[in-house]
């Protein structure tokens, strides 16, 4: 099939309409090409070997969450302190990292076009050190963190039924962890009233503290939240159906702040993470 023959309705159906009718081979090629040019005009990417050192940033978080025997490093480069940029690093360049003096471990770039780099490692300490190495032009760029204690939820326990009237919920952590570094997201799934349903992608939760060790989970806010959520995935219509009930998981955690070298750019940040989940059904209607 010739490629003259296909009818490509909008730039953004290019590239797949360019594999289709190409069968493979070089329009594939152009496709991919399409595709990544697409998605670094969303990033802005930028090219390494156009920036000092200095003017580098890591964006990577270490995360491991409750009873796991291994943590993640995962994140990208930036230009100074601009988040929406992401820099494409050269073959000159590579990623790294080792937990507790442990082997140097090349991060993974999980999408093949330079945006996101990430690796998986054995971690059992109480609270592991983590390093992540930047390596340009043969020099080593080296930044670290202390991953905050373990912690479980001690309270919900099971699947608790959060009713709208009930005001409040009051979750447990323990061992506390710092109250200064405690957040919580949720994601799950939604029904409306008018029987329609929507996914809520993680976000946010608003708690607050409630007394040692434990934090207060206010239905008005989630109520708020989750309608809020809910216009989103309806096109921002104002008339969307409220939410009756949902099916939440929600993610607690504990972070704590690491140090970058001085060689890079100051707005870098390499951020150790622990995390614990449960679960919770919301009810509107009750």
């Amino acid at each position: 099939m010739e490629l003259k023959n296909c009818r490509v309705p909008a730039l953004l159906l290019l590239p797949v309409a360019l594999a289709a009718c190409g069968g493979g081979g070089p329009a594939n090629d152009v496709a991919d090409e399409l595709s990544q040019a697409m998605t670094c005009t969303v990033r802005n990417c930028t090219e390494s070997t156009a920036l000092r050192t200095d003017e580098i940033s890591m964006r990577f978080t270490a995360t491991q969450n409750a009873g796991e025997s291994s943590l993640k490093v995962s994140g990208f480069v930036s230009k100074s302190a601009n988040l929406t940029t992401t820099v494409l690093l050269a073959p000159n360049e590579s990623l790294s990292a080792s937990v507790d003096g442990g082997t140097e471990t090349p991060l993974r770039n999980i999408d093949g076009q330079r945006l996101d780099y990430e690796v998986s490692l054995p971690a059992s300490s109480a609270k592991p050190e983590v390093w992540l190495i930047f390596k340009r032009d043969g020099v080593r760029h080296i930044s670290g963190v202390v991953m905050p204690p373990a912690f479980t939820i001690t309270q919900p326990v099971g699947t608790p039924t959060l009713a709208r009237s009930a005001g409040t919920l009051i979750v447990t952590l323990a061992p506390t962890p710092s109250q200064g570094s405690v957040g919580a997201s949720i994601q799950g799934r939604c029904s409306r009233k008018d029987g329609s349903s929507f996914d809520v992608k993680r976000r946010p939760l608003r708690v607050r503290g409630a007394g040692t060790g434990s934090f207060a989970v206010d239905t008005l806010p989630l109520d708020q939240d989750l309608n809020l959520a809910s216009q989103g995935e309806n096109n921002n219509l104002p008339g969307t159906s409220l939410v009756s009930r949902c099916d939440l998981t929600v993610t607690w955690e504990a972070s704590a702040v690491g140090t970058s070298p001085a060689t890079l750019n100051k707005y870098s940040s390499f951020t150790g993470s622990r995390q614990a989940a449960h679960v919770i059904v919301y009810d509107a209607w009750l």
